[in-house]
């Protein structure tokens, strides 16, 4: 968790507060949940910060009909498509 929560590169300091809320954020998103274990839920949030930057995803936005638009997902694949699919039209 230390190697994904480093605020080094950053050109201004992060109050210690917030880090600790952002661990504890983190240890609690990637422990079990009511639906999925912590590996998924992880996966998921992963999914839905890539969805940002799929270009498939910005070609929908910008159709007159999202569901005229095919191809796929820029995903990281590690959820099946139909959860992707899922996660990615959300943003």
């Amino acid at each position: 968790m230390e190697s994904i929560m480093n605020y080094s590169a950053l050109p201004f300091s992060v109050r210690e507060n917030i880090v600790t809320a952002q661990r504890l954020a983190w240890k609690r998103l990637a422990a079990s949940g009511t639906w999925w274990d912590g590996a998924m839920r992880v996966a998921i949030a992963s999914e839905a910060r890539q969805a940002k930057h799929c270009k498939f995803c910005a070609a929908r936005r910008e159709a007159l009909s999202s569901q005229a638009i095919h191809g796929q997902h820029d995903s990281k694949g590690l959820l099946s498509d139909a959860l992707t699919e899922v996660i990615s039209c959300r943003h």
